[in-house]
C-alpha cells in the first residue's frame, strides 16, 4: 500500500464524514457523532475492497495508486538449469512448465507446474527501478510423491525477474534453491485464463 493510496483513504473518509454531518446536522451527543464516523469507515472499507480486488489494474489507477504491473493469467514457462551431471558431465536439458499468476493490488502468487513438481510463491516484492520493474519471489517447491526419491523432498528457493511495462508479455529471470540449484527461467505467451495443473497448461498452450 503506497502513500498515494493512504492519502486517498483518508480523503474519502473525511469527505464522507463531512457529507453525513452536513446532511444530518452537527452531532450534539457522543452517539450522534459515532454514527457518521461508522458510515465513513463503512464507505471507505467498501471502496478499498473494490479497488483491491477489481479496479487496481485499470488505468490510470494502476500507475497512480497501485504502481504495480498486471501479471495475472497463465504463462508458458521454460526453465534452463545451470547444472552439470557429475556422473556424465552432461548439461541439464531445459524443462517446460506452466504458471498461473493470481494478483490483487497488494498480493501476488505464482503457481508454477512442471511434470515433476509444483511451486508456490509465499513472499514477494516489486520494485520500480528507473522504469524497469524487478520482481523478487520466494517459493516452496514440492516434487510429486512418486518423483521424490529421484528429485528429493520439498525445498525453498527464490527468483528475480526483470521486465518493463505495466502489462508485460514476457518475464526473464534467474533462480536459486536451497539444494544449490541455479538457472534461468522465462515466462512468456501469457493467456487471460486460469490453470491449476501441468495438464491444464499443456491443453491450453499445445
Amino acid at each position: 500500500m503506497n502513500r498515494s493510496f493512504i492519502v486517498i483513504i483518508i480523503f474519502v473518509t473525511a469527505v464522507t464524514w463531512i457529507t453525513v454531518v452536513t446532511v444530518n446536522g452537527f452531532p450534539k451527543t457522543f452517539w450522534e457523532g459515532v454514527n457518521p464516523f461508522l458510515i465513513a469507515i463503512s464507505v471507505t472499507t467498501i471502496l478499498a475492497y473494490i479497488y483491491e480486488k477489481m479496479l487496481w489494474h485499470c488505468c490510470p489507477l494502476q500507475q497512480i495508486l497501485a504502481r504495480t504491473p498486471d501479471l495475472r493469467g497463465a504463462w508458458r514457462v521454460i526453465i534452463l538449469p545451470a547444472w552439470v551431471d557429475p556422473s556424465t558431465e552432461e548439461e541439464a536439458i531445459s524443462v517446460e512448465g506452466y504458471a498461473q499468476v493470481d494478483q490483487t493490488a497488494s498480493t501476488l502468487c505464482i503457481r508454477l507446474f512442471t511434470q515433476d513438481s509444483r511451486s508456490e510463491t509465499f513472499a514477494f516484492s516489486i520494485e520500480d527501478i528507473e522504469n524497469e520493474f524487478r520482481l523478487t519471489c520466494f517459493y516452496q517447491n514440492s516434487p510429486r510423491m512418486a518423483d521424490r526419491p529421484r528429485s528429493g523432498t520439498s525445498h525453498q528457493g527464490s527468483a528475480i525477474y526483470r521486465f518493463r511495462g505495466y502489462r508485460p508479455n514476457k518475464l526473464e529471470g534467474e533462480y536459486w534453491t536451497e539444494t544449490k540449484n541455479t538457472g534461468e527461467i522465462t515466462l512468456s505467451d501469457r493467456r487471460k485464463i486460469e490453470i491449476g495443473s501441468f495438464g491444464d497448461g499443456a491443453r491450453v498452450f499445445n
